[in-house]
């Protein structure tokens, strides 16, 4: 049984200049991003968000580029962070934000670029700087003065999907066919800025993690399932395997003498998106599957990710 799910993710950047004396001397406008092909690929393999790049090209992002085209500057320090989410019933999002702050005439030049990724020069996305009216720009930085940078990382997560499987015997002929409703949910359980390989996990559902409900569907995007559980982490086996650079699949399998009972309610979460045990997928199983002691049960979860297109 194959489950399916995804989301959409890009970045925008704004800048500041202070002067010695630490007074804002200039902001820039808003620069949205292009994330890169090798950034959505480094999703699948570790870190992808811990550096803020600089640099003085003023040529067009590329979906090839790999780095700064221009490098000038490259920072880690962070003096601020924030998780907030939007639960628009249509278009649900979080936002992820981090401001980082470099020495005081570290990324002193005239800066036309900027991006974030994993080392000194890769990385995962790339924009220009622009003014205030939209406009590519340079920023001149002078050797007394720090330049701080706010980064808005956007994850738009599919909201919900409708399919029809059929639920097959080992030699591939129909047992039944079920509806599958999946749905988001984004319960903000911790805020932080948690980049890494992106991963299919069992937890957070319950003391134990629950995977398998007996119980329907909640509509709202931030409640789970608590009680009738069927089957945690406990009961089964499967790690994450990465089918292509943007995706992660997780293979679930389950024993005749695990998790007997009414399969109605699925639940999986994705870690590492910058998102730590806040994003899940809930999917439906219509009418319920009835496992019993003389079957064993496989549940094949798919997840992929690709650049929000503004």
């Amino acid at each position: 049984m194959n489950i399916h799910a995804g989301a959409k993710i890009g970045a925008q950047f704004t800048c500041e200049v202070f002067s010695a004396d630490n007074t804002l001397r200039e902001k820039s406008g808003v620069s949205k991003n292009l994330v890169l092909d090798s950034g959505l690929a480094r999703m699948s393999v570790g870190g992808w968000a811990t550096h803020l790049l600089v640099g003085s090209s003023s040529a067009a992002p590329n979906v090839s580029q790999t780095s700064m085209m221009q490098f000038v500057a490259a920072t880690t320090n962070i003096v601020g962070a924030n998780v907030v989410r939007e639960l628009d019933p249509v278009k649900p999002y979080f936002k992820c934000t981090r401001v980082y702050r470099f020495a005081q005439g570290a990324a002193a030049g005239n800066l036309a670029e900027i991006g974030i990724g994993w080392a000194s020069n890769a990385c995962w996305n790339r924009a220009l700087i622009r003014d205030a009216n939209g406009d590519p720009t340079v920023l001149t930085i002078l050797s007394d003065e720090f330049l701080q940078v706010t980064v808005e990382v956007l994850i738009y997560p599919m909201v919900e999907s409708r399919t029809t499987i059929n639920l097959v015997d080992k030699i591939g002929a129909t047992i039944s066919t079920h509806e599958l409703h999946t749905r988001v949910a984004m319960p903000l359980r911790f805020a932080g800025w948690d980049a890494g390989r992106v991963e299919l996990y069992v937890r957070g559902y319950s003391e134990n993690g629950g995977f398998i409900f007996n119980t329907g569907m909640t509509e709202d995007m931030t409640t789970y399932p608590e009680i009738n559980l069927i089957a945690d982490g406990r009961h089964m086996t499967g790690g994450n395997t990465y089918p292509t650079p943007t995706s992660v699949q997780s293979v679930k399998s389950i024993g005749l003498d695990d998790a007997n009972g009414t399969h109605r309610l699925l639940v999986m979460g994705v870690q590492h998106m910058l998102l730590f045990d806040s994003l899940y997928y809930k999917t439906e199983i219509i009418p319920p599957i009835v496992k019993t002691a003389d079957a064993t049960m496989k549940y094949t979860f798919n997840f992929t990710w690709s650049r929000l297109e503004e």
